[in-house]
Parts: C-alpha cells; sequence; structure tokens
C-alpha cells in the first residue's frame, strides 16, 4: 500500500524548478500597485527605509508589467534603464523626456541590494549620491522622493495600460 509519490519532486533540480514561479505582465502590475501602498504606509509610519525599498519595487514592477509584454523571457536583471525601454515605447512622446528624468532618479537612488541595507548604511550611500544633499534626515527625503517617483511612474503605466 504504497502513496502516490508522482508529484513530489526527486532531486534538488526537480526541486527547483518545482518551485520556480512565473509572473505575466498582470502580475508585476498587481505588485507595482500593493509596493507602493506599502511605500505610501511606510512612509506614514515614518519608516523611510521601508518607504524606499517599497516604492522601489513599485517601479521595478511597473517596468517589468511591460517588458513582460513584449518579451517575456527577458534577462531578469534589476537594471531599472534596461527595464524601462518597453514601458517608455507606451508613453506619450511629451512625457518621454519627464519620465527619463524620473528613471534616471531612481536609478540612482534605488538599488535591489538596498534589502540588506540598515538605515545607517542606506543614509551613508544618499550622502554620496543623492540629490537631497542639504537635508536634515536624508533618509526621509529620499524615501519621499522615491515615493514620488513611483507615483509618477504607476499614474503613467496605468494611464498606458490598456492602450
Amino acid at each position: 500500500m504504497g502513496s502516490d509519490d508522482s508529484n513530489v519532486p526527486t532531486s534538488r533540480a526537480t526541486a527547483g524548478n518545482f518551485l520556480q514561479m512565473r509572473f505575466d505582465s498582470q502580475d508585476y502590475r498587481d505588485a507595482a500597485g500593493e509596493r507602493f501602498i506599502e511605500a505610501t504606509n511606510a512612509q506614514g509610519r515614518g519608516d523611510y527605509l521601508a518607504a524606499h525599498l517599497a516604492a522601489g519595487l513599485a517601479v521595478e514592477c511597473m517596468f517589468r508589467a511591460y517588458l513582460v509584454r513584449v518579451a517575456p523571457d527577458f534577462d531578469a536583471r534589476h537594471d531599472l534603464s534596461a527595464l524601462s525601454e518597453a514601458y517608455l515605447r507606451r508613453m506619450p512622446a511629451k512625457r518621454i523626456e519627464q519620465l527619463r528624468a524620473s528613471i534616471n532618479d531612481v536609478a540612482v537612488l534605488w538599488r535591489n541590494n538596498h534589502r540588506y541595507c540598515s538605515s545607517a548604511k542606506l543614509k551613508s550611500h544618499f550622502n554620496r549620491v543623492a540629490r537631497h544633499q542639504k537635508a536634515k534626515d536624508k533618509l526621509k527625503e529620499n524615501g519621499v522622493a522615491m515615493i514620488d517617483i513611483a507615483n509618477e511612474v504607476l499614474k503613467y503605466g496605468e494611464m498606458k495600460w490598456l492602450d
């Protein structure tokens, strides 16, 4: 009386494939909205590190939502400039320059590996690269800047989604 183990992974390689998740454009779009809500909620609590991280993820998710529509097997690195190209192709010409400036700002302010940073480490990073050099609380100012950029990227991304 054995059990049916045909759906149980039998090797490490099989287990890895079994655990992989695939995401479609709607998954990324939904995640972008959820990360943006998390960012604004974190900002409201005064947790600017979490706001910064979630806002950056919201932007990355929106770019991935557009990219996966045209290139389902794209390279999944976290290069926001490269990820933004499919997104920018859908935007009105009069907005592209403004959006590209915001994308350049977020590419300077946010890195995927910031999730490993302490607040002190992130403040140190902002001392080197951020646009709010004179701000008393660089973490707060740059967290707010990230939310503003994410809001812009998501607003235009949602506006053009069905086009």
